[in-house]
């Protein structure tokens, strides 16, 4: 089985970061990366479906540019050992919104199940025929406009 997780919002909680740096400093908030706080049970999750028979990947809207700390939170930070072909960025200056990025990166990858948080990333899958958990990071989806007819 294909699953993809996201990380701001389902694998950490960046709730702080965001409201320090966000909107209008992205490049402060990813000097912070390693400050992110892991959301534990996402992540003892993904170790666990991280098996034979399974292929977890990370699909972030984080740039490029920020991999190298992005690996080192996921390693010395949540303790996993997922490796780095298996985590997808946005490339560095892609301005399209998040939900087009990341199912971009979903209709690369094919999941057969998906983690995310973002209201407008979840209905774009849903929409596209994927399964979708949502995880409740620092978004409230009672308040998103997204809910599929």
């Amino acid at each position: 089985m294909k699953i993809i997780f996201d990380i701001d919002g389902t694998l950490g909680d960046p709730l702080e970061l965001v409201a320090k740096y966000v909107p209008g400093n992205w490049e402060e908030y990813y000097k912070h990366t390693l400050e992110v706080k892991p959301i534990w049970p996402m992540v003892t999750l993904l170790d666990t479906l991280d098996r034979p028979g399974n292929v977890v990947y990370i699909c972030t809207c984080r740039l490029c540019s920020n991999n190298y700390l992005t690996m080192k939170w996921l390693r010395e930070i949540c303790h996993l050992t997922i490796s780095p072909f298996r985590v997808y960025y946005r490339d560095n200056g892609n301005k399209d919104p998040g939900w087009k990025v990341k199912l971009e990166m979903y209709n690369r990858l094919k999941p057969d199940l998906i983690f995310e948080d973002e209201p407008e990333t979840i209905n774009a899958a849903l929409l596209a025929g994927y399964t979708v958990v949502q995880v409740h990071g620092h978004r409230d989806a009672k308040k998103a406009d997204y809910i599929p007819k």
